[in-house]
């Protein structure tokens, strides 16, 4: 089974992986015994350090995509909108990365995206002033 199979596996059984220093930690949704089958067990031992590598990706890339939203927040001048072709192409971009587990690629987005949206509340504050 690979990876993605796998955490696919665990998706269709309900269960939610997270990591607690370097152990995977595995909780299902429903207390049912077929969640957790011994052939499921196995195979999140098999890959283990492939979870945690993953776990961790996606712990950093939601801190920094958490963090630029909020900074974004902050700067929003009321009754701007983000609703343009250019603005969904960054956020493709963005699910493109994370996905992908690029983070050079992740990085260049968030800071392409950030400037994108300043720029365009910088325009916006301006005609509203005027």
């Amino acid at each position: 089974m690979s990876l993605e199979e796998l955490l696919e596996e665990c998706g269709r059984r309900f269960v939610h992986l997270s990591r607690r220093g370097e152990r995977v930690h595995v909780q299902p949704s429903f207390v049912e015994p077929e969640n957790l089958t011994p052939e499921l067990i196995a195979a999140l031992r098999a890959h283990r350090q492939e979870l945690l590598d993953l776990l961790r990706w996606e712990e950093e890339a939601d801190g920094v995509l958490l963090s630029s939203t909020r900074y974004l927040a902050r700067a929003w001048p009321k009754g701007c909108a983000l609703e343009s072709e250019e603005w969904r192409r960054f956020e493709g971009e963005l699910q493109k990365a994370y996905k992908n587990r690029d983070q050079a690629q992740f990085g260049r987005v968030i800071r392409e995206r950030e400037d994108y949206a300043l720029s365009l509340f910088r325009s916006f504050s301006r005609e509203s002033a005027t």
